[in-house]
This record gives structure tokens, C-alpha cells and sequence, in this order.
């Protein structure tokens, strides 16, 4: 007995008692196993921050929606981000008819700049740097050609 009473002594003072092993090991165990979930949790928060951060700029700028898209852009671009939005709508229907998909509630922005100098200064871009376009956090950023 006397030996016995000294291992309980031993694992009261580690503070690890075998409950507590128990009840740890499966934390550990719900840990690892529900990891894909908080993983995906947290990769949705973090895009849903992104939309949110790169969106707050253009909340100012005019707005356009179309079947399939919202498009932001200033007021003097008006007749382009119209053609823009029309000819996106185009797209997204032959495309459609190739691939089925259903439009969501939630339509990603075009966002149509007046020029590459403004596109760059919206990212921070050297004037080396250059886009046609550039896709980020269900955004899609533009400049007009001419």
C-alpha cells in the first residue's frame, strides 16, 4: 500500500493525473480531427476581410449592377462601365451555356479606373507595373484603353 500511495503522490504532483491525461488526449484528439473546419473557418474570415479591404475604396465611386456583376467606377466613365457590364453579362452567358452554374445573390465588383496611373496607385505598383486587369477577392479591377 505504501507504494501505491506514493505513485498517486507522483502523478498528484506532475499534475497530470490519468482524468486529466484522458480529458487531454481527447482534446487533442477533437483538436486534429475538427482542424479542417476551423481551418476553413478562418479561410473565410480572412476572405471576407480582404473583399472588405480592398471593397472600402470604391464605395464612393458610382455604381452599376447588371445580371451577373456590380460595377463601380467614376462618374465620368459612366457610358464605359455600361459597354463593360453588357459585354461581361455576354460573357458569362456563353460561358454558362458550357458550363450550368447559377448566378449567387452576392455578384463580384468590376471595377473600371480611367487610366493605368490610377490602377497603379490602387496597388501600390511602380510604373513598370502594369494590368489589363487584375482579379482580387471577388473583384475585378480595369482600366479603359484609351
Amino acid at each position: 500500500m505504501m507504494q501505491g500511495e506514493r505513485r498517486v503522490e507522483a502523478i498528484r504532483v506532475s499534475g497530470f493525473g490519468i482524468k486529466n491525461r484522458a480529458v487531454i488526449a481527447s482534446a487533442l484528439f477533437l483538436l486534429v480531427l475538427l482542424s479542417p473546419y476551423f481551418s476553413n473557418a478562418l479561410q473565410a474570415i480572412w476572405h471576407t476581410c480582404t473583399i472588405i479591404s480592398v471593397r472600402r475604396h470604391y464605395l464612393a465611386w458610382s455604381s452599376l449592377e447588371t445580371r451577373y456583376f456590380q460595377l463601380r467606377y467614376l462618374p465620368e466613365d459612366r457610358v464605359l462601365a455600361e459597354k463593360i457590364g453588357k459585354e461581361a453579362d455576354r460573357a458569362v452567358a456563353k460561358v454558362a451555356k458550357l458550363i450550368p452554374h447559377s448566378a449567387g445573390e452576392k455578384r463580384p465588383w468590376l471595377i473600371v479606373f480611367p487610366s493605368q496611373e490610377i490602377l497603379r496607385e490602387s496597388f501600390g505598383w511602380g510604373r513598370e507595373t502594369g494590368a489589363l486587369g487584375v482579379y482580387l477577392a471577388e473583384t475585378v479591377n480595369s482600366f479603359k484603353l484609351c
